[in-house]
């Protein structure tokens, strides 16, 4: 079982790839990772255990854009991960990261994100063709 901290951002204002870049210009390296056949897709910043995850579009245009997937896009830190257990200045650094993120793009009360900003760009990583990161 896994424990951590996650919060949304809404998905029609910001893309994952925003995020990544703000990632990178604190000075941190992200890398794409693909798995589940594109039901697990997003950013990890490279050293910690944080994942800026990107919504599953398939799904939630098939709910039309429900309420209650609102949530779907996210950043989650993994505090259990190992990388921890003996580090706790390094947890500390990575909370530190988590909380920039969170001040900048958490998802604000009463947004209902109906749209998907940079949908090409996320088809694009998602099609079976492709499965890699362009930018730096």
């Amino acid at each position: 079982m896994a424990y951590g901290r996650a919060f949304s951002y809404n998905y029609e204002k910001v893309s994952a790839r925003d995020i990544a870049d703000f990632v990178q210009e604190l000075g941190s390296e992200t890398q794409f990772y693909n798995r589940l056949n594109n039901k697990d897709i997003g950013f990890l910043i490279k050293g910690t255990s944080i994942k800026i995850r990107i919504p599953d579009v398939d799904y939630i245009k098939g709910v039309h854009f429900h309420i209650a997937v609102s949530l779907h896009g996210d950043v989650y830190w993994d505090t259990y991960d190992e990388i921890y257990q003996s580090n706790s200045e390094l947890k500390k650094e990575h909370e530190k990261i988590f909380n920039k993120l969170k001040r900048k793009f958490q998802m604000k009360k009463g947004d209902h994100p109906k749209a998907f900003k940079d949908l090409d760009w996320i088809t694009s990583l998602t099609s079976s063709k492709k499965s890699w990161w362009p930018f730096k």
